[in-house]
């Protein structure tokens, strides 16, 4: 299966797509991920970049993933970035559409309610599955704030690792359609190699599946 992210730092930060490919990996499927990212910048800034265009044209993808910036989200610029990169391509894809909803940031949970508003009418006006890590990660901190220490970076904007590994859960779930949490054993390859502690990672694949078929009803 072939994926490609279109996005910036919520996407790049710790290598997320690479741990993407390492869930599907450790149920047998095998995937090649592509990231076509740049720092601060959302789908207003992608729509007019020609080797964007090329590879949604042409790469024949079957999964492309997109990402707007979440600091200084502006819902005008995404929905006109989403209708144009539409008009000049995407909308002729075979590619399953995902639109990966980042996180507000550290001490701006208000802020998640405008750019959940904006992902929901873009995924609906062009046929686009939602993956919400960022309803799934304001959730989880309403319901452990102490989680906010190891989620967040301390620019309160960036994820850390574990938090890079909650959206990397996020997607897994809604591309494979799982509807039961995966239970990673304490030496799991992947959570070994991030150094993360197994019992969290138990508990955010738990919250990323229930969180994504919560948010599909």
């Amino acid at each position: 299966m072939k994926i490609l992210f279109i996005g910036n730092s919520h996407t790049y930060f710790n290598e997320m797509p690479r741990m993407v490919r390492d869930l599907f990996a450790s149920v047998g499927r095998r995937v090649e991920p592509v990231m076509q990212t740049e720092g601060g910048k959302g789908m207003f800034y992608h729509c007019e970049r020609k080797d964007i265009l090329f590879n949604v044209r042409h790469g024949d993808y079957d999964v492309i993933i997109m990402q707007d910036k979440a600091t200084r989200f502006d819902a005008a610029e995404f929905a006109q970035g989403m209708d144009t990169l539409a008009e000049k391509g995407l909308s002729q894809t075979n590619a399953r559409r995902l639109l990966y909803m980042p996180w507000a940031n550290r001490g701006k949970p208000e802020e998640q309610v405008p750019m959940t508003a904006a992902y929901r009418a873009a995924a609906i006006k062009h046929d686009c599955t939602l993956v919400p890590v960022g309803e799934i990660w304001h959730a989880l901190l309403a319901e452990k704030p102490e989680l906010e220490a190891v989620l967040y970076r301390e620019d309160g904007n960036h994820a850390t690792r574990l938090g890079s590994y909650l959206a990397a859960c996020s997607i897994f779930y809604v591309v494979s359609g799982r509807v039961r949490p995966l239970h990673p054993a304490d030496d799991d390859a992947l959570i070994t190699r991030l150094g993360l502690d197994p019992e969290l990672c138990r508990m955010l694949h738990k919250a990323a599946c229930r969180g994504v078929r919560e948010f599909e009803k």
